[in-house]
């Protein structure tokens, strides 16, 4: 009998998938749904059928090795977020170091060291996207998307991964929306007006900065941006950005300051040096702060320079590897897609009064091709789908002796290995937890040339 939708089956789970998935096996169809671990049996709704899989969402969990925990948020089983709330932390832990070793494994050659944790369990989050939506009432909705529903939005009240600062300028945005009249954008009728608030915050500096993404040009939203700005002393600047254009892209479109500044400051303890970012609202930042701080101290130790090397840093951002390292070598030239992360970075190694570094803006996959090596190290830290494949094939001619690459979806890491390790040795891996209750982990690993 072909399974249908709505029909519930048990299912035993025996691994995850690189999105925290469980995975098992019904009648010869592999079945992935979140919120059931490895080593658990479920009695499971048929949600969808793709091709030779099943997508589902648990019912009932019949067996299980696991004592789950209490979950702190009461969004927890709406929101697509923080999947292992409800998981001990040695478990999550557990669960992510597997998770590297499956994909990666094969591979190496020497140690995959144990997981580093995260220094902070709640509140740890510096950046936020949230979401504007229509309410069952018709009333604005401001929040994230449930679990698997990218077409919907619930009303966020609170988020213990993030700090309060967040929730409540989303309360203060939804108050004015509602108050004001100002249509959330319908994706379906595409009519409407505010599509996403973005929120970021320096946990050292306490400084923070927000951004409106509207579908048009509208004085509301100014008006919105004065309100956030004089209701939160924190919030340094507003920005807003106008995406006409049905896509779903925050950062799509013109972008224009609308109240105060365009950028705040972040630091980062590394090494015994205090560094000084200035960041502007699209450029890319590690999520977790003070685990960025240990991440880039692994990046340091794998790097281990001795003042001669001649470094590429490849998806610098706005330059925080780079300036971790330049101390250490003869050079840094830094490749970064995002103009305005470029623009910040260049300013942040000249506030760190570092000199040694070259950054260039454009696509890797078009900048490394006008480049000439030698290169005696390259780090790549690539977005979640990996390195694209140009880029990579350049990285290849350009035969550095040494890569380090840091990672944060071990499933396209595993991918990049693939090709990279016919030529390169995978000398040692460090997974860090910088996404607690996710199933996300970043990776550290080390490249030696054959």
């Amino acid at each position: 009998m072909p399974l249908r939708k709505g029909e519930v089956i048990e299912v035993e789970f025996e691994r995850l998938s690189y999105k925290g998935y469980g995975l098992g096996r019904y009648d010869g169809r592999e079945v992935a749904v979140p919120g059931v671990l490895p080593g658990e049996r479920a009695k499971v709704k048929v949600l969808r059928r793709p091709r030779h899989r099943v997508v589902g969402e648990v019912v009932e969990v019949v067996e299980s090795p696991y004592r789950r925990t209490e979950p702190r948020c009461p969004h927890f089983g709406t929101c697509g977020g923080c999947l292992w709330q409800d998981v001990p932390y040695p478990e999550q832990l557990r669960l992510k170091e597997g998770l590297v070793r499956e994909h990666i494994g094969e591979h190496l050659e020497g140690p995959l060291l144990p997981i580093l944790p995260s220094p902070e369990l709640w509140k740890y989050r510096n950046k936020m996207e949230f979401s504007f939506d229509i309410g069952p009432g018709g009333e604005v909705v401001v929040g994230l998307h449930p679990q698997g529903r990218f077409d919907r939005t619930f009303d966020l009240k609170e988020c213990p991964i993030s700090p309060s600062l967040f929730p409540e300028v989303a309360s203060c945005v939804r108050d004015f929306a509602r108050s004001q009249g100002l249509p959330p954008y319908d994706l379906k009728t595409q009519k409407g007006l505010l599509r996403f608030l973005i929120l970021r915050k320096s946990q050292r500096t306490g400084e923070a900065i927000a951004g409106i993404t509207s579908a048009c040009e509208d004085s509301r939203v100014g008006e919105l941006a004065r309100r956030i700005g004089e209701a939160f002393p924190e919030v340094r600047g507003v920005v807003g950005i106008v995406n006409p254009s049905p896509g779903q892209f925050a950062y799509g479109g013109e972008q224009d300051v609308l109240w105060g500044e365009g950028g705040f400051r972040e630091e980062l303890e590394i090494g015994g040096r205090r560094l000084r970012f200035r960041l502007s609202l699209p450029s890319f930042f590690q999520t977790n702060s003070s685990g960025a701080e240990r991440l880039y101290e692994v990046v340091m130790e794998f790097a281990g320079l001795c003042g001669g090397e001649r470094v590429l840093d490849l998806f610098c951002g706005v330059g925080t590897i780079a300036s971790v390292l330049a101390p250490y070598a003869r050079e840094v030239v830094g490749v970064e897609l995002v103009e305005e992360a470029v623009e910040d970075a260049r300013i942040n190694a000249q506030a760190n009064g570092i000199g040694n570094i070259h950054f260039v803006a454009g696509p890797a996959e078009r900048v490394l091709y006008g480049m000439e090596g030698p290169f005696d190290i390259v780090v790549v830290d690539p977005p979640r789908a990996g390195i694209h494949p140009k880029a990579r094939k350049r990285l290849l001619q350009l035969a550095p002796q040494r890569v380090l690459y840091v990672s944060c979806n071990p499933k396209s890491l595993g991918e990049d290995m693939d090709v990279l390790s016919g030529q390169y040795r995978l000398m040692r891996a460090q997974p860090l937890d910088l996404f607690p209750h996710t199933p996300h982990v970043e990776t550290v690993v080390e490249l030696v040339r054959r």
